[in-house]
């Protein structure tokens, strides 16, 4: 996107409605590395304001996303001092899932070496506590095991005859687990808020010190209400936590977890971190690489 798009977007946003034009000539936009989006930080030639973030859907994005449940679920994670304040989501059909918020200063993307740091992961679990026990409702149903076979089938359906072949063997181990996960009588899996896309490139630290810094989850576009073991699954995954960190990383985020049963709660972890392995390659295969 040119330089002149996105001025033309800017004027556009109520935030920046009262910039001058050499104001606004000021700005300069750093593309940064993102999936479904294409995300510019913008940040002013004399260094002396605050920093944001643009975010323009890429082609197909917006197929699968509900802006309107992104909206309002950014807006009560900010309220939950999860992630960055959002300044404007696009409502028109030219600006449709285009966002603007703060940037987070003094930040940085987490790798997932950093993520499986102890450390970090007590944030992460402090994050995911205050999340699930929020009482919020997230619009949004991904809680249903049919909505998420509904999901994967599509994503895997979408992916080419070579990238079906390689995914087959964990998209099938999938829709068995989907089929094995135990749910009733468990009163920790009611659904609960949650983000569905804690990738690393969704994770900031802000500040030097892991001990003092605070964790911060953004783009918060896929989110509603979820098992709670989806986004503790993800996360797992992402920092290739083995069985003993990961029974101790749920723990911390379902406290008394052994009550309802630990072989039950583990077995269930277990299914969930098969079932987001496949959703997220079969993600990858149909949407990402056609990017």
């Amino acid at each position: 996107m040119t330089k002149q798009a996105l001025l033309d977007i800017i004027q556009s946003i109520p935030h920046f409605s009262q910039d001058n034009e050499a104001f606004l000539a000021s700005l300069e936009f750093v593309l940064l590395p993102s999936n479904t989006n294409k995300t510019y930080k913008i940040q002013f030639k004399q260094g002396m304001h605050e920093c944001y973030i643009l975010k323009t859907p890429k082609i197909d994005t917006n197929q699968w996303v509900n802006r309107d449940n992104e909206r309002l679920n950014t807006t009560l994670a900010f309220n939950l001092e999860l992630t960055a304040e959002p300044l404007w989501f696009g409502s028109s059909p030219q600006h449709q899932g285009m966002s603007l918020s703060r940037y987070i200063t003094k930040s940085r993307t987490l790798t997932p070496l950093g993520i499986k740091q102890p450390e970090i992961l007590k944030k992460l679990a402090k994050s995911l506590k205050i999340l699930q026990n929020s009482q919020y409702d997230f619009i949004g149903n991904f809680s249903d095991a049919s909505v998420i076979h509904s999901y994967l089938d599509q994503y895997f359906e979408q992916c080419t005859n070579s990238i079906q072949n390689k995914l087959v063997i964990n998209y099938r181990k999938a829709q068995q687990a989907l089929d094995q996960i135990e749910l009733s009588a468990l009163p920790i899996n009611i659904p609960v808020p949650a983000h569905i896309d804690l990738m690393a490139d969704n994770l900031l630290i802000q500040g030097s010190n892991d001990a003092d810094a605070k964790v911060w989850l953004i783009d918060w576009e896929y989110s509603a209400m979820a098992s709670p073991y989806w986004d503790i699954a993800t996360l797992c995954n992402v920092a290739s936590l083995n069985p003993h960190d990961a029974k101790v990383f749920l723990q911390l985020i379902l406290d008394d977890c052994n009550s309802y049963g630990e072989v039950i709660v583990i077995n269930n972890l277990t299914h969930y971190r098969q079932i987001v392995r496949s959703f997220v390659e079969c993600w990858r295969g149909a949407f990402v690489n056609k990017q």
